[in-house]
C-alpha cells in the first residue's frame, strides 16, 4: 500500500513539473522607444566625417508589427517579428530613395544589417542587433522612451 501511494505522488510530482511551461520574456520591452545607432558594423556611427539629415535610427511600433527610421538621408520602414530568445525578424523593409552625399554608405550598410538581423540583446540603454552568426551588425542608445 506504501508503494502504491509513494508511486501516485511520485506521478503527481512529475506531471506537476512537466504540466509548467517556462516563457522566456525579451530582457526588455524594446518596443515604442526610439534608438538611435551609435555603431554599425562595430565602428562608431556620426562625428565630423559624415553629416546626416536625421541621425539614423528605428523604433518599433507597439500595438502593431511595423517599425519606423531614418538611415540618415531617407526614411524608413517596415515589419517585424518577435519570437522566443529575443530573435528578431524585420521583413518588407522599405525606405525613400532621396540623393545624399555621403551617407550612402552608411545608409546602405544600415539597412543591409537590418536584413540580416536575427536576434537582439539590451544591457542598460543599448539595444545589439545580432546576425545568425552571432556577429554583432548594429548597436543604437534610446533616446525617446514610451509615452
Amino acid at each position: 500500500m506504501k508503494q502504491i501511494l509513494f508511486i501516485l505522488l511520485l506521478l503527481i510530482s512529475v506531471q506537476g513539473v512537466s504540466a509548467r511551461k517556462v516563457v522566456r520574456k525579451p530582457s526588455t520591452d524594446i518596443k515604442g522607444c526610439k534608438w538611435t545607432l551609435v555603431t554599425l558594423k562595430n565602428n562608431r556611427v556620426g562625428g565630423d566625417s559624415v553629416k546626416f539629415r536625421v541621425q539614423p535610427y528605428i523604433q518599433f511600433l507597439p500595438g502593431e508589427n511595423h517599425f519606423s527610421g531614418h538611415g540618415g538621408c531617407n526614411a524608413l520602414g517596415g515589419t517585424y517579428e518577435f519570437t522566443p530568445k529575443n530573435h528578431l525578424r524585420l521583413y518588407g523593409i522599405i525606405s525613400t530613395k532621396m540623393a545624399c552625399l555621403g551617407q550612402v554608405d552608411v545608409e546602405g550598410d544600415f539597412l543591409q544589417a537590418l536584413r540580416e538581423a536575427d536576434h537582439y540583446t539590451v544591457s542598460g540603454k543599448t539595444l545589439t542587433i545580432f546576425d545568425g552568426k552571432g556577429i554583432a551588425l548594429a548597436a543604437f542608445e534610446i533616446r525617446e522612451t514610451k509615452k
